[in-house]
């Protein structure tokens, strides 16, 4: 299922060097928020590292976002935060995905993923934080926890 999910071997430099559409082979899909900002033109990347830098807060990361790119050396500097953060998430998306096949059973990892919208950090995390609870999770299904 991983290797479907995220197309086998491909989750190495080349997928994070990608601009951060969303898009590419290997990325997890947007959050609701990252996908607000790619409609209005911020490319994946800056909208996560402005997000971050605004706990979540649309309005303050657009804001921010733009700000930086009226100046070209600021631009740069968030194109370059930006780069950092998508090939960290790669390498935890990477580790993620090597544990959940590694140590959990397929029944627990499928119901973590349809859980967590695929995404295989939070995956990872629900399965270590929810072990004792993971049987009645598999047995209800997919749901939004």
């Amino acid at each position: 299922f991983l290797d479907r999910q995220w197309g086998k071997g491909k989750m190495g430099a080349g997928a994070a060097a990608q601009e951060g559409d969303g898009k590419g082979e290997g990325e997890a899909p947007p959050t609701p928020q990252e996908a607000e900002m790619l409609a209005m033109g911020i490319e994946r990347g800056m909208a996560m590292v402005a997000l971050a830098k605004y706990d979540n807060e649309v309005e303050k990361a657009v804001n921010y976002v733009f700000d930086q790119m009226a100046d070209a050396a600021a631009e740069d500097a968030l194109r370059h935060e930006a780069k950092i953060m998508l090939e960290k998430g790669q390498g935890e998306r990477t580790a993620a995905i090597a544990e959940l096949k590694a140590n959990y059973l397929p029944d627990w990892v499928l119901a973590a993923m349809s859980t967590t919208a695929g995404d295989p950090v939070a995956s990872l995390a629900l399965i270590k934080k929810r072990t004792t609870e993971m049987p009645n999770i598999v047995r209800e299904g997919p749901r939004t926890r």
